[in-house]
């Protein structure tokens, strides 16, 4: 298949030319301006430089504005693509496509940088150096960037501005927006906080469903998976987890730990029980195991998987009786009447 469409690629080429092929009638030019934050508008496009742009291959005037700033006019220039001459040598075809899709030119330079002429007594230049802990951070007005700490910038001010919002920004770290007043000329190195990173951390539970509380919020039921953000200062979160019928178990949470699991103890109630048997001596088995003769006591535990208990009581000559207990059934004593063998 691939060697078919290479197969094809010089008729393509030749049918629809070099450079509508390549490099089609749209080009990137990227706007910049001294100082930034202009306002650049061109081909009915906007922008605020530093901003890249999609334009038709045609000639453009382009309108770069800023308060306090003269506005700038500049022209963007088409030449001749390298392209064209390809779609020259393969035919007249080609290259009557390429000029009637108006592909045969490229813009001069895809770089525009503006310098603008501050208005007289309306801007002053100034000179401000910014630091931060640790460097590299993005130093923005607004939505306009103005260089990477350590920066050495010359920042315009108009006439009767008397502060800047300055905003720090470094990948993985909290934006950090401070004041600059007029007369600073140095600030930091500001000290960045590192951003919290967010841990996806999934709660299990054996037996599933209990409660899950970290640092006493109810998150939900396990199983359960829930995002927990932790900063380089976070110590361990104090975790329960809490099920009807069971002991509540408390767990340590590491920062940035992804799993935490929990099995549970059943909560068992020991209730004695008095057993009296007509006539006296009855062997008394519970659950099959030997309990002794009656009359005697013997303690029963209760849980949430325990709910019942079986009784057997025998005596020689006598019909051995079962007798299944519940939990309403372990706080009154069981009095056995046993019946003589036919």
């Amino acid at each position: 298949m691939f060697a078919r469409t290479l197969g094809l690629a010089p008729g393509l080429l030749a049918l629809a030319g070099c450079t509508l092929v390549m490099q089609g009638t749209t080009q990137d030019v990227t706007f910049s301006s001294e100082p930034p934050g202009a306002t650049v508008s061109v081909a009915g496009l906007t922008g605020v430089t530093p901003v890249t742009l999609t334009l038709p291959k045609e000639d453009h005037a382009v309108d770069v504005r800023r308060d306090g700033y003269r506005d700038a006019q500049v022209v963007l220039t088409r030449k001749i693509s390298p392209w064209f001459i390809g779609s020259c040598v393969m035919g007249v075809l080609a290259a009557g496509t390429d000029i009637l899709a108006g592909s045969w030119k490229e813009f001069d330079s895809t770089e525009v940088l503006v310098t603008l002429e501050a208005l007289p007594g309306t801007v002053q230049q100034l000179a401000v150096a910014v630091e931060s802990d640790p460097s590299g951070a993005e130093v923005l007005i607004g939505d306009v960037l103005y260089g990477r700490t350590p920066a050495e910038l010359r920042l315009p001010w108009l006439k009767g501005d008397t502060e800047k919002t300055l905003t720090l920004r470094l990948a993985g770290y909290r934006p950090k927006s401070f004041a600059l007043k007029r007369d600073e000329r140095k600030i930091g190195p500001v000290a960045l906080d590192l951003a919290p990173v967010r841990v996806a951390t999934t709660f299990s539970s054996t037996p599933p469903g209990a409660e899950v509380r970290v640092g006493g919020r109810v998150l939900g039921r396990a199983p359960l998976t829930v995002d927990l953000e932790w900063s380089l200062k976070d110590g361990p979160r104090a975790v329960e987890l809490a099920l009807d019928g069971h002991h509540v178990e408390k767990k340590q949470l590491a920062p940035r730990q992804a799993e935490l699991a929990a099995a549970l103890r059943e909560i068992v109630d020991e209730i004695p029980l008095k057993i009296t048997v007509d006539p006296k001596g009855a062997k008394v088995t519970i659950d099959g195991a030997a309990a002794g003769e009656a009359p005697l006591e013997a303690k029963l535990s209760w849980s949430v998987s325990r709910v019942k208990h079986v009784v057997t009581v025998s005596y020689p000559g006598y019909a051995t009786k079962k007798i299944e207990l519940s939990r309403a059934d372990a706080a009154r004593p069981l009095d056995v009447r046993l019946s003589a063998s036919p």
